[in-house]
């Protein structure tokens, strides 16, 4: 009679709760701390600190923003994951251990599936006994209702569904890794990949690339760094009800949360099918699978070749000679190379005929791609947005401008490509003998798409007539150009009702007619070329001609504008995420150059 094959082995389930009876406590533990204890003080506080008129729903919404505090608990949930992967599957990170397990009579099918489901009730059951005892603490204090029992077993779900999702990957993980500094190393890069990758390439592309600064990879690609994906956007959201003015909530990201659950049955199945024919000789070693050890070479020393690159370039002062990216580039190539190969074999005599050509094909394909990069084979030196796809750009120059109309924007794009096409005279200045002596006007640009993305290129362009670092120049420093980074975008349509005086005797609010003729001073001032534009600014527009002396003007004034359209400036445009308002204040620090802005203070009688 054939024998009947089962997934789960109650034996092997009884023997992994036994084992790891520790485990089980201490998670436990952790959430009693961070649910219903963490509650019972907050609650508690709450009411001290209301003197008894704490209101029902205050305590309500206590208890609902407590729990979906997810930034916390999605970094919990992701360290207890791999903690218990380690523990239930730690037998196979030694040969003994490994070969006595596979001696009983059990298939590694129902080995594996009865240690990953007692591995996940470890973690689940602590998760809801700790949600149900925060109920209990939250009743007993007058703090529960419907709506908070709905957002608590919510919650219980939400925390079931990441944990499978993090504990499926720590595991999947672990069949790859034969010990346990492997495994969790290994754990930790998946989750943040795509984040070092970008961070990694961006730092590389900004030494080799003319002009680049940073690349934005956000997007929808964020979705492959879980941990901050599941901050972000799994959470439930609290909103002002119009009606009766408390807070309501709703829950967003389920269509996230269900393609990690997705990718969950993945990591699983891959698990599975990688210990149905994983060998138990490999216990112990940093990579079990034979086709992932080059990847684990070729994977490291790229990666470390970047760092290294970026660190020794940081260390120079100046920015590094491609030369000189493309030694330190072929150095620590091959010192990750050989020390990934050390690790692979457990033992220092790595230097055979094999490897030391395996690595000068590595080092030649680095070396290719960083030279790709500098002659821009991919484009993106020479990328400059279409004009219908630019909302608006922000300058940083001698001030932050904010180019928003088609006219601000073609210039910004002639300008950028005039920069773009005179790579070689720049650069050819820049490591000339006399370079020291040039006068630079930096140029940053901040290009922000109708899509949502951004382009961001940075230049240091020397001054010289008839050239693009004279034509910048020439336009930052056109009194409406000027009068428009202080005043806003919608200058002269904006209304000044106030302003603060700081001068050396002290602080003196200002009258609304008072400040309206202050406001025309520093225009008059601007207009004629009397103004510098900051306290530490040398830079002049134009004659200044004041018999004051500087100690007797050190100061500042602050206006306070109001801007029916919405005040926006490129100073403060990332401050308010685009989002401009119709108040806001605009400060000037006073110097002896503003003739007309001095005389009106003195007239004043300030």
């Amino acid at each position: 009679m054939k024998s009947k094959i089962s997934l789960f082995n109650k034996a092997i389930f009884k023997r992994s709760v036994r084992g790891s009876i520790g485990l089980w406590i201490g998670i436990l533990a952790v959430y009693m701390m961070v649910i219903p204890i963490s509650i019972y003080f907050q609650l508690a506080s709450w009411v001290r600190t209301a003197n008894g008129e704490a209101l029902h729903k205050d305590l309500a919404d206590i208890m609902i923003q407590d729990i979906w505090n997810m930034g916390g608990f999605v970094v919990l949930f992701a360290a207890v994951a791999v903690i218990t992967a380690v523990v239930v599957f730690s037998y196979l990170f030694t040969a003994r251990n490994t070969n006595m397990m596979h001696t009983f009579p059990v298939t590694r099918g129902s080995l594996f599936c009865t240690n990953y489901m007692a591995g996940l009730l470890y973690q689940v059951i602590p998760q809801i006994v700790a949600a149900l005892f925060g109920l209990l603490v939250g009743a007993s204090m007058g703090a529960v209702d419907g709506q908070v029992v709905k957002y608590y077993f919510l919650w219980m779900g939400v925390a079931a569904a990441e944990t499978v999702f993090f504990y499926s990957m720590a595991v999947c993980v672990l069949m790859f890794a034969g010990n346990m500094p492997a495994a969790v190393l290994f754990y930790g890069l998946l989750n943040f990949l795509y984040y070092y990758c970008c961070f990694i390439l961006s730092g590389i592309i900004s030494i080799v690339c003319f002009g680049m600064d940073r690349i934005d990879f956000a997007g929808p690609w964020e979705v492959l760094t879980p941990i901050y994906y599941l901050r972000k956007h799994v959470v439930v959201e609290d909103s002002v009800d119009d009606l009766t003015g408390g807070l309501v909530y709703s829950f967003v990201g389920g269509k996230a949360l269900a393609g990690y659950l997705v990718a969950a049955a993945f990591f699983i199945l891959i698990a599975f099918f990688v210990y149905q024919k994983k060998q138990l000789e490999t216990a112990g070693d940093v990579i079990t699978v034979g086709w992932l050890k080059p990847v684990f070479r070729w994977g490291a020393a790229v990666c470390f070749s970047a760092i290294g690159t970026l660190i020794f370039c940081s260390q120079y002062g100046q920015e590094p000679s491609l030369g000189r990216v493309l030694a330190d580039a072929a150095i620590f190539a091959l010192l990750a190379f050989f020390v990934a190969q050390m690790l692979l074999e457990r033992s220092l005599r790595v230097f055979k005929k094999q490897r030391i050509v395996e690595a000068a094909s590595m080092v030649c394909c680095v070396l290719a791609l960083y030279l790709a990069l500098d002659l821009d084979l991919f484009g993106i030196e020479r990328k400059v947005p279409d004009q219908e796809d630019v909302k608006f750009v922000v300058l940083d120059s001698e001030r932050g401008y904010f180019a928003q109309s088609p006219d601000e924007i073609a210039w910004v794009r002639d300008v950028h490509k005039q920069i773009v096409d005179s790579k070689k005279e720049i650069e050819a200045i820049k490591w000339s003998e006399d370079h020291a002596d040039k006068e630079y006007i930096y140029l940053g640009l901040n290009y922000e798409l109708s899509n949502g993305s951004t382009v961001v290129r940075s230049y240091s362009v020397p001054v010289e007539d008839g050239n693009v670092g004279k034509q910048i120049q020439d336009y930052i420093r056109q009194p409406e150009v000027i009068l428009r980074s202080y005043f806003g975008v919608h200058y002269p349509d904006i209304e000044v009702y106030g302003a603060t005086l700081d001068m050396n005797n002290g602080s003196h609010r200002v009258s609304q007619k008072d400040a309206q003729k202050l406001y025309k001073a520093v225009v008059k001032d601007v207009k004629e070329g009397h103004f510098s534009g900051s306290a530490d600014d040398t830079v002049q527009y134009g004659p200044v001609e004041t018999k004051v002396d500087k100690a007797a003007v050190s100061g500042s004034i602050m206006f306070d504008v109001h801007d029916e359209q919405g005040f926006m400036t490129a100073a403060n445009y990332h401050y308010r995420m685009g989002y401009p308002d119709d108040d806001d204040t605009v400060e000037f620090y006073i110097e002896p150059g503003h003739t007309h802005l001095i005389q009106a203070i003195q007239k004043l009688g300030y």
